[in-house]
């Protein structure tokens, strides 16, 4: 059985436990395609800095620091697209559940 269905199961009944389940694993997709959405953006960031760093007024300094901010937000990106993975495989992971007995 999933993990996740393992801590669910018996706080809420079937149909109810398979919709959480299902909601979980869509946050998660959502969460991990928003990330990926965002480090495009900060790729796209970096291709405008290098074209600003070609103008004859700009302030070298500020666009480097852009620039680093870029890198610093895409490996903030990396990690947490990372740590959604774990998190997925954790949550997803077959793990088995003892039966409980029957009381008398």
């Amino acid at each position: 059985m999933k993990r996740i269905m393992a801590l669910l199961k018996g706080k809420l009944d079937d149909v109810k436990l398979n919709n959480k389940v299902k909601r979980v694993e869509n946050a998660l997709a959502v969460a991990v395609t928003n990330a990926e959405s965002d480090k495009i953006a900060q790729d796209d960031k970096l291709a405008a800095c290098v074209q600003k760093l070609s103008e004859s007024d700009v302030n070298v300094n500020d666009v480097l620091k852009e620039m680093m901010d870029c890198i610093e937000q895409k490996h903030a990106i990396d990690n947490a697209l990372n740590y959604a993975e774990e998190l997925k495989k954790f949550l997803l992971e077959e793990v088995s559940v003892p039966k409980k007995e029957k009381e008398e």
